[in-house]
């Protein structure tokens, strides 16, 4: 979640920091994530409530909330990205990975790859999906930050 979320923050606004970017499983735009029954968390007030302190705002359309969800920085993302998720993830919808796919594609900056594992959810639990997942990993970082 965070470190997938943090994977495109960063180069979004420090671009330069990395050469490369692997987010999986990340929120990637805060007001969908706490207001789509596709997920775990518009449901629950007390999971509600810590994210409205923690974003310092109850409006969900406030300017803050655009502002430090990925997918509306899409364009300022300029390295490569490989993305993964699992598409029955009930913490982070498949849709928030789907909509930061789609915008880094209208951004002008495809995702080098974008790994959907059937019937895993935050996180992957088989051991062949994890192991492919990770040798696609490695495949992407031996291109671009390789020996």
């Amino acid at each position: 979640s965070y470190g997938g979320y943090a994977a495109l923050m960063t180069p979004a606004v420090n671009p330069g920091l990395f050469k490369c970017a692997i987010a999986g499983l990340a929120v990637t735009d805060f007001k969908y994530q706490l207001t789509t029954p596709d997920g775990d968390t518009w449901n629950n007030d007390a999971g509600v409530q810590y994210w409205k302190a923690l974003l310092g705002t109850q409006d969900f359309d406030a300017p803050i909330v655009k502002q430090i969800s990925p997918v509306f920085m899409a364009d300022k993302i300029k390295l490569p990205v490989f993305l993964y998720a699992g598409i029955d993830d009930i913490r982070v919808p498949i849709d928030q990975i789907n909509r930061m796919a789609d915008a880094l594609t209208k951004a002008g900056n495809p995702p080098y790859a974008y790994v959907k594992k059937e019937k895993e959810g935050h996180g992957y639990g088989k051991l062949e999906d994890n192991v492919d997942l990770y040798t696609q990993i490695l495949k992407f970082l031996d291109k671009e930050i390789g020996h």
